[in-house]
């Protein structure tokens, strides 16, 4: 469980509902089907609290849900972009080197994982990666 703000008051929220924590600007904030709500714990708390095989820290400004992980993008300069299909329009960027622990971490939350088939046939590979 976590808490954040709404535009009514604080609320709870189950961690396993949470697509995305983040750092913008200083402060810290929670994508949820409620919407981009503000929280008070830094990534740094989050990361030790949350279960490595749910959540991954793609850099020191997000960590994913990896439930709601749905594909990976070479990009530049060894770079990829993470896609998630609850945050369209928000391009996640991760350094090369994190590539090799995202593959193991989505390997041992598939492995966990109760959620339909059609949700865990995520790719473990792209076709327009680079080496």
């Amino acid at each position: 469980m976590i808490e954040a703000k709404t535009a009514t008051g604080d609320t709870i929220l189950n961690v396993n509902d949470c697509y995305l924590f983040e750092t913008e600007d200083g402060s810290y904030y929670v994508h949820h089907s409620q919407g981009k709500l503000t929280i008070s714990k830094s990534l740094a708390e989050l990361e030790n609290e949350l279960d490595p095989d749910r959540f991954f820290r793609g850099n020191r400004n997000f960590i994913l849900n990896l439930n709601y992980f749905d594909s990976y993008t070479y990009w530049e300069k060894g770079k990829y972009i993470l896609h998630s299909k609850q945050l369209p329009k928000k391009e996640l960027v991760m350094p090369r080197a994190r590539m090799q622990t995202l593959k193991e971490s989505l390997e041992k939350n598939l492995s966990k994982s109760t959620t339909p088939a059609s949700l865990t046939s995520r790719p473990l590979a792209d076709s327009t990666e680079n080496p």
